[in-house]
């Protein structure tokens, strides 16, 4: 996974997009345009992400490429100085894709693979110092591959995933000229990670059609590593710590009438299961002295719910126009901020998207834009119950985030 490791890293570099972990803007070109609502009517290979259940939708065979291209920045108070104080962080983009095929091996029985991001957090800040120039970025990403297989029992879809996830963390700060602060890159996997699907048909009659579904992915729990690595100014040999992916519970709705539809979802992801996580190893505090050394980093992150809401109307050309939004509740802390994810308040999200279908082809494309911001204080700061070496400080928050997507899908 090494090799993937190093793809990843050129691919998505530090773009901070994560409320928790999971970013809330990801695939796919038709269903970004819904603001994301896809659990009850994904129908192709992104079924793989959104509700396995969906597979079963796939007549005889299906593939589809998908990219997702975000800009954007993130404000925040990297360092206690009033250089890394309110500063916004180096522009960045950066490509998500997604691959995926699906194809129906016996009338009831539809198998899907595929390949893509789903979760990541980041964000790279430069300042000049009264000694030079400070360097301060993190990298965050899991990304997932795996098969998965639906049921298709006529109103009941059903659908399982098996999932292969990787992690890597790359982790910087320092000054040109002299050692890093920190300096490590973490890499693991998990091979056992699990999602769950369902879909029905509460109502299929000429001139309506409403669809349910629920999805739950499973929590995954990692030990990612690095051999040689720098942090709090000391070379640290075995470097590790446990990274969690929460689970999330999904539930939506889609209606079909007439040229229009709509589609609402409901996600509830249980990120207070990320409250601390200890970064460990062994420390070369003196030329030939080693000590075991244990850094905690305070999360303090909350469950918190996903709103998505879109709409869709049908044209007599084969063109389908769609807009939609979603709202992000709350998830990190105040008290424990940090200046590589999305600020502790709730974020907005707008977009609108087209579709077309030619013959076997499909194409969908659709952009976004999701912002957010608030105030961190002395005195939320001061709420803290343990210390945190690797928590951002005081001062302004924001992240300000744009979405272009496009997918190209061929029925065979």
């Amino acid at each position: 996974m090494r090799g993937l490791g190093i793809l990843l890293h050129l691919v998505v570099s530090s773009v901070a997009v994560a409320g928790g972990y999971d970013t809330p803007m990801l695939y796919a070109g038709e269903h970004m345009g819904l603001g994301g609502a896809a659990v009850a009517g994904v129908d192709d290979p992104s079924a793989l992400f959104h509700n396995p259940a969906g597979l079963a939708q796939v007549r005889r065979g299906k593939a589809l490429f998908h990219i997702t291209y975000l800009s954007g920045d993130v404000t925040g108070s990297p360092g206690s100085t009033p250089e890394a104080t309110s500063i916004t962080s180096e522009p960045t983009q950066a490509p998500f894709p997604l691959i995926g095929v699906a194809y129906r091996v016996r009338p009831k029985l539809v198998v899907g693979l595929g390949a893509f991001p789903i979760a990541s957090a980041g964000a790279s800040y430069v300042y000049e110092t009264p000694l030079n120039t400070v360097t301060d970025s993190t990298t965050l990403i899991f990304a997932e591959a795996g098969p998965a297989l639906a049921l298709d029992l006529g109103r009941i879809r059903l659908g399982a995933g098996y999932r292969l996830t990787y992690l890597m963390l790359d982790r910087f700060s320092g000054g040109e000229g002299v050692d890093p602060t920190i300096d490590f890159t973490l890499e693991g996997t998990h091979a056992s990670g699990l999602r769950l699907g369902l879909q029905g048909e509460l109502i299929d009659q000429p001139g309506l059609r409403l669809q349910a579904g629920v999805s739950y992915r499973h929590q995954v729990v990692m030990y990612p590593k690095d051999e040689q690595a720098r942090a709090i100014g000391f070379p640290i040999n075995d470097v590790t710590s446990r990274f969690i992916l929460p689970s999330r519970l999904s539930a939506g709705l889609r209606a079909e009438w007439g040229h229009w539809a709509a589609a609402l979802d409901l996600e509830y992801g249980f990120n207070s299961l990320n409250y601390k996580s200890t970064l460990s190893g062994v420390a070369e505090v003196a030329p030939g002295v080693t000590q075991e050394v244990a850094l905690d980093n305070l999360f303090g992150w909350r469950d918190a719910l996903t709103y998505r809401l879109g709409l869709e109307r049908s044209l007599t050309s084969g063109v389908k126009l769609r807009a939609g939004g979603a709202y992000d509740e709350t998830t990190s802390s105040k008290t424990y901020p940090t200046a590589f994810g999305t600020p502790p308040a709730p974020t907005m999200l707008a977009g609108v998207g087209v579709g077309y279908r030619l013959g076997p082809w499909t194409l969908d494309a659709s952009v976004a834009h999701r912002r957010g911001e608030t105030e961190v204080t002395a005195q939320d700061l001061a709420q803290a119950e343990e210390p945190c070496v690797f928590c951002s400080n005081a001062g302004d928050y924001a992240i300000s985030l744009t979405g272009a997507y496009m997918a190209l899908g061929y029925e065979f």
